[in-house]
């Protein structure tokens, strides 16, 4: 799967501190108004992005109540 996102644009990449937020204003206005135009490959990635990053804010809050 590494290749699908080395076909990705650096500005869709999200930086390793983003939140979803972050991600999602990094994703190109064009795209925001005229979401039909979206490349499935994108919205396959921003989608599977978004499935990771709940995980791991799901853990980081478990190991914290653990503490």
């Amino acid at each position: 799967s590494n290749d699908s996102l080395q076909m990705l644009p650096s500005q869709l990449l999200p930086s390793p501190g983003a939140d979803s937020e972050q991600v999602v204003n990094s994703v190109p206005p064009f795209f925001k108004s005229a979401p039909e135009q979206i490349p499935s490959k994108y919205v396959s990635f921003i989608e599977t992005y978004a499935q990771i990053f709940e995980k791991n804010k799901k853990m980081l809050k478990g190991r914290l109540e653990r503490l």
